[in-house]
């Protein structure tokens, strides 16, 4: 059986949103997301405008446990957010 780890080095977390925001703006804000908010991509992907644009709390049913989840969006993330915008 496969099993997947989080990424714990900062550095390489930073490469990967370097090559990314150079590269693919969609994918940097889901990684930064994701980083973030520890949510999955299932979930990540779920997400549009209106859920995150000029909101302060994300609210959303996880597709793998059916629970919701509230949190509150990291001010660096509603930042880069506002500007990919």
């Amino acid at each position: 059986m496969n099993t997947v780890d989080p990424i714990r080095d900062p550095e390489k977390i930073k490469q990967i949103c370097s090559y990314l925001k150079m590269n693919n703006k969609r994918d940097f804000i889901m990684f930064y997301t994701g980083a973030y908010s520890g949510l999955r991509i299932s979930d990540i992907l779920k997400l549009r405008i209106c859920d995150v644009k000029n909101k302060d709390v994300i609210r959303i049913r996880e597709k793998k446990t059916k629970k919701e989840k509230k949190f509150e969006i990291n001010p660096e993330t509603k930042k880069r957010i506002k500007k990919i915008l």
